[in-house]
């Protein structure tokens, strides 16, 4: 007498039906794979304890948070920078394409000190977040001419701020790499590379401080 078994088939083991499932485990172990890759990217990040000597580090402190460059966006956001709201439009939720070409960003802090970020969605296969995307190069609003902004509160490896001497700034770091032609300011540049900088402006006049901006690229 038959128990129920009129409906089992057996398991197909033809060469065929055996590659068909050994493609289809290895396209779920690659999506699986892809997915824990690129929810790992941000992750990735580790914030530096201290600013440390090397100016090549490319670490840097605003108000008291030490960064280094890539950083995420998120990283600034978390500590109480916004998304400017007069000249951004742009969200901390706004996907942003993969292997996005560079965009930028104005924030500005609850003291009305601002600053340009660049920054790149550094995932080769996914759509992120503009919270989730890399900055990588930061500036203080590039419309602050006339000093109506507060300067950011940056201060570089061995203590260099915006209130640092030239003979200050060469004792930390030495000559710089380039230096442009004195204008209305002076430019000096600390380089290891042309997509790794730090760019020192000077007000030409009074040998002060005009402008920081620190690139990683």
């Amino acid at each position: 007498m038959l128990t129920g078994c009129a409906n089992n088939k057996p398991e197909d083991t033809s060469s065929d039906a055996i590659e068909e499932q050994v493609e289809e485990r290895s396209a779920e172990q690659e999506e699986e794979e892809s997915e824990e890759e690129s929810t790992g990217v941000v992750y990735e990040y580790v914030a530096p304890t201290e600013l440390g000597d090397d100016i090549y580090s490319f670490n840097f402190e605003l108000d008291g948070h030490v960064y280094t460059l890539p950083a995420p966006v998120s990283e600034f956001l978390d500590n109480g920078w916004e998304m400017h709201p007069e000249k951004t439009q742009q969200t901390p939720d706004d996907m942003i394409e993969e292997e996005s070409r560079r965009y930028s960003v104005f924030l500005v802090n609850a003291q009305g000190q601002e600053m340009s970020v660049d920054y790149e969605n550094y995932d080769y296969e996914n759509e992120r977040p503009l919270k989730e995307c890399y900055a990588v190069q930061i500036s203080p609003s590039k419309q602050d001419y006339d000093n109506t902004i507060p300067k950011l509160n940056i201060v570089l490896p061995k203590g260099i701020t915006a209130e640092s001497s030239k003979e200050e700034v060469i004792a930390a770091y030495g000559e710089p790499t380039n230096e442009s032609l004195p204008t209305m300011f002076e430019y000096w540049y600390y380089s290891p590379d042309y997509m790794r900088t730090v760019e020192i402006s000077w007000y030409y006049e009074t040998e002060t401080i005009h402008n920081i901006v620190i690139a990683n690229r």
